[in-house]
């Protein structure tokens, strides 16, 4: 079964299987009913839940639930952004848009790493190919320090004045 939702589903309809946005999509469910609910003052279902406090603190607990909902409608804004976000990731990279994020970006953690892994083995094996070219540069070349010769036989000092 693949995870995620359909094309047809819309954004804001879809089951996740992250707690967070289950949590979210649970309150923000709750807090438009009770939204509906508002202050209609009528008793059993429609009875408004701030009715039985004093009216200092419901008007506090008013401006409290108020600000809390502008900000959740702010927090859905953002996380209705990311999902586009990551949408747009996946059809960036061709996969699949059911793709779970945490499969996608465990594959392109493993990637990354391997790659980084990869340019450093390969930096190590040009230096070391490097360093075998200049040494046998070195053993064909007659050094040019006060007429040192390297050789197979060793040193030739003939040429060095004391």
């Amino acid at each position: 079964a693949t995870r995620g939702r359909s094309r047809q589903e819309p954004l804001g309809r879809r089951q996740s299987s992250n707690p967070l946005f289950a949590e979210l999509s649970n309150h923000k469910l709750k807090s438009s009913k009770q939204r509906d609910v508002g202050d209609e003052g009528q008793g059993g279902k429609g009875e408004n839940p701030l009715a039985s406090f004093p009216p200092a603190t419901a008007k506090d607990l008013a401006s409290l639930l108020s600000e809390a909902t502008e900000r959740l409608d702010a927090l859905e804004g953002k996380v209705k952004g990311a999902r586009k976000k990551y949408e747009d990731l996946l059809a960036y990279f061709c996969e699949d848009p059911a793709l779970d994020p945490q499969q996608f970006f465990s594959t392109l953690h493993s990637f990354v790493s391997t790659f980084a892994e990869t340019k450093k083995r390969l930096a190590r094996i040009a230096a070391a190919e490097r360093r075998r070219q200049q040494a046998k540069d070195m053993r064909r070349a007659p050094s040019q320090a006060g007429g040192v010769i390297v050789g197979q036989g060793g040193l030739d000092l003939t040429k060095h004045k004391p």
